[in-house]
């Protein structure tokens, strides 16, 4: 459990968990440690910060599946392996009063890394995992 989120881990991921309540981060990687994604409480929606900065040119992906949305945004640089390391994204699930909640993250890679034409394979997998813990 992570904040008001039950993420499912699977055996393949490797991950850490740390801090007190309400400044906790969770940390997941493949065995290989080919990335890295960034939980933290009360973190803000970086995507969509960056999406309203004219200074960048941003690439964003969005999926929704099953009532479950993600939005994940990147420097257009990344593309040509010429930017930085990391995306900014953020999920979105509605509680049973209807209101709409946010758990928003990072994923950091490895030099190297592959990025994927659309919403990273490894984000969809946590998105389809991802459940509300409705007594947080």
């Amino acid at each position: 459990m992570f904040d008001k989120y039950i993420i499912s881990i699977e055996s393949k991921f490797k991950w850490h968990s740390g801090g007190t309540e309400g400044h906790r981060s969770l940390f997941l990687a493949d065995r290989d440690e080919s990335f890295v994604i960034t939980f933290e409480e009360g973190m803000e929606c970086l995507d969509l910060k960056a999406r309203s900065s004219e200074q960048i040119s941003h690439i964003s992906f969005e999926h929704m599946t099953d009532g479950k949305y993600i939005h994940q945004i990147r420097d257009a640089a990344m593309n040509d392996r010429k930017g930085a390391n990391t995306s900014f994204f953020h999920i979105e699930l509605v509680d049973s009063k209807g209101e709409k909640l946010f758990l928003p993250g990072q994923i950091t890679v490895a030099k190297g890394y592959e990025w994927t034409c659309g919403v990273e394979p490894v984000l969809l997998e946590i998105l389809t995992g991802i459940t509300l813990r409705e007594n947080a």
